[in-house]
Order: C-alpha cells, then sequence, then structure tokens
C-alpha cells in the first residue's frame, strides 16, 4: 500500500479528555468554597470608613419621680430638670471636646412604677433622640460606655462624648454610638 501525502496530514482521531462527574462536582464545590471564603474576609476586614457620617439613636432617662410632669404628648422634667424636655439639645463632641452634630430629644414616655396598672406614679421619663450626621469612627468593636468607654479610650478604641442639655458630657465610644446603643441617665444640676 502507498502512502500518500493525504494520509499523512490526517491525524487518526483521538477522543477529547473527559472531566467524570466525581471530579466536576469536586470542582464545583471548591469554587463555591473560594467564592464563600472571600465573602466571609471582606466582611470580616470591612467596616465604616474612618469619617463615614452615621446617625447616632439613643435614649435619654430622668429618673427623678419628683420631677417628672405629665404632658399632652408624654412628659417632661420639671424644678431643677425643667431644661430635660422635648427638644432639648444633644450635642455630639469629638474625644478632643469639638463639637460634631447636634440633635433633639424627640417623643418622650412616661414609665410608671407598674407598667400594666395606668394609676401607678410615675417614677421615670424616657426620651429618644437621634443627631444625624456624626463623624464616623473606627467601628471598634469595645461595647463600652459611660466611665468605662474613657479607660477605653485611653487604650485607643475611638470614643465621642454626647451631652444632653448643659448637663455634662458622658463619654461612649464610637461602636456603641455606630450600633445605635447609647442610653443616657440625667441626674443633678446642670453644668454652668
Amino acid at each position: 500500500m502507498e502512502n500518500t501525502h493525504a494520509d499523512l496530514d490526517t491525524a487518526p482521531d483521538v477522543p477529547p479528555a473527559r472531566i467524570s462527574s466525581s471530579r466536576k462536582r469536586l470542582l464545583a464545590v471548591t469554587g463555591v468554597l473560594v467564592v464563600l471564603l472571600a465573602a466571609v474576609f471582606f466582611v470580616a476586614t470591612s467596616g465604616p470608613d474612618e469619617g463615614t457620617p452615621f446617625r447616632m439613636v439613643g435614649s435619654v432617662q430622668l429618673f427623678e419621680p419628683d420631677h417628672v410632669e405629665l404632658t399632652p404628648s408624654g412628659c417632661r422634667g420639671t424644678g431643677e430638670f425643667a431644661d430635660v424636655v422635648e427638644n432639648t439639645p444633644v450635642t455630639v463632641y469629638d474625644d478632643a471636646g469639638s463639637p460634631v452634630a447636634t440633635g433633639r430629644l424627640d417623643s418622650s414616655e412616661p414609665v410608671r412604677a407598674d407598667r400594666d396598672d395606668p394609676a401607678s406614679p410615675v417614677i421615670e421619663c424616657s426620651f429618644t433622640f437621634v443627631v444625624e450626621d456624626v463623624p464616623g469612627g473606627t467601628g471598634a468593636k469595645g461595647g463600652h460606655s459611660g466611665h468605662a468607654a474613657h479607660a477605653a479610650h485611653e487604650g485607643g478604641d475611638a470614643v465621642l462624648q454626647v451631652e444632653v442639655a448643659r448637663r455634662g458630657k458622658v463619654v461612649v465610644d464610637t461602636y456603641t454610638a455606630e450600633a445605635g446603643l447609647v442610653c443616657l441617665t440625667v441626674v443633678g444640676d446642670p453644668v454652668t
């Protein structure tokens, strides 16, 4: 038999490489795991950008039963606490003490000694507040508030100071502030 040029140019038919179904599943599972791990890493390492403004939400409790008065919209402070009413300024300061944002006390709600008995005496007046455009912090997770936050501040966590009326500043870490967990208590005379 004589070989012709046409016979040399034709290669024998070779079937393409096949990937078994178990290997396909392994590759698919590996791909999904890589994507999931990348997403977990992204979420774990990302947080609020420093300086990104946020909305601080919190509450203020006036625990002075002799100085709480009922109003048509809720309650208010009286006597030496007459400055603790709806629309009272709430000022946020940076850790250096410079004012950075201002809000106001919003709605108030009387708290009774027996919450289920409307005739029960009022023992507290609770207010909510919102302060818009508070400069963001590091988002450091500390979960501190009050004096514990001051100790955290000395350790490097970012903090803010919050003041209701002129009753003194309370130190709050930025994680607590950004999470909407600020809860303040009003006691004593205003700061002069």
